[in-house]
């Protein structure tokens, strides 16, 4: 038995979905914890990360299966090309459940509550996209809801700088999962796949542009309400250089690379932060 499409099932082949979940989880630990969080908090958030992630690429596939089969970029995902057995998957879902739930547990009891709330949003996101003309809204929220459950697990009020950091990765999120999405335009239309990149129409540029814009702007409230040095601004003065990198590959049609860059965006963010002094 090949375990490539169980690891292709899983994502594992494809890292930078675990990426760009962990840069906000990381930049979160930073923020609470003065830039030093325990390694028990590391470890714990760590593993949540690449358990949460692929779990949710599994309810995807299931969800998605006989949709995939119709989009070219997805056809051959391993439940669309009926590479693994539906039970397989079933039991590799109560796995990673069974996984998030055991890492919950090791957290304190208002983490737990945020934990829930995390769960049943990545179980929730495949079917906005049947529902709303903005899944990537439902997907930025579950991808930021990790901020709230680091600062309930640091024992730390959820402040402005928790509010800045969530309200920047939400839009954050929006603009990367808008540029992933242009890749399936086509397709989604055809088979009625719903998904900002097709909402914005014409003015997606521009919508990924003030989404870009709001984030830096958040980020630039974050880092006047602490009191941040020049070394974070010349941080964030280098990601607003990399979105405009972004919008020239956008105009290229090169979306994935578009898309793939955000993770120098969520590197440069966390070393950013790591520069600074907490107390």
């Amino acid at each position: 038995m090949s375990l490539k499409p169980y690891i292709q099932l899983l994502r594992l082949d494809k890292p930078i979905g675990i990426y760009l979940l962990l840069w906000p989880t990381l930049a979160a630990l930073l923020l609470a914890n003065n830039a030093a969080p325990s390694w028990q908090l590391l470890t714990i958030f760590g593993a949540g990360t690449l358990t949460m992630r692929s779990l949710g690429c599994v309810i995807n596939d299931l969800i998605d299966k006989k949709l995939d089969r119709q989009v070219t970029r997805t056809r051959l995902r391993p439940l669309a090309a009926q590479q693994i057995p539906l039970l397989h998957a079933y039991i590799l879902l109560l796995l990673l459940l069974a996984t998030a739930i055991w890492l919950a547990l090791q957290l304190n009891h208002p983490a737990q509550q945020e934990a829930i709330v995390a769960l049943m949003l990545a179980l929730s996101y495949p079917w906005a996209k049947r529902i709303t003309n903005f899944p990537q809204v439902v997907l930025a929220v579950a991808f930021s809801w990790s901020i709230l459950v680091v600062y309930a697990a640091s024992n730390v009020a959820q402040d402005i700088n928790c509010w800045a950091l969530f309200v920047a990765n939400i839009c954050w999120v929006i603009a990367f999962d808008t540029q992933y999405a242009l890749q399936d335009k086509t397709d989604d239309l055809r088979v009625g796949i719903k998904s900002s990149a097709i909402a914005f129409a014409s003015k997606v540029d521009l919508a990924i542009g003030l989404l870009q814009s709001g984030m830096l702007l958040s980020l630039t409230v974050l880092g006047l309400k602490n009191g941040f040095n020049m070394i974070y601004y010349s941080g964030l003065s280098l990601i607003a250089a990399l979105f405009y990198y972004q919008a020239n590959l956008i105009k290229r049609q090169h979306y994935i690379l578009a898309f793939k860059n955000n993770n120098l965006v969520g590197l440069t963010l966390c070393l950013a932060l790591i520069s600074q002094n907490f107390n």
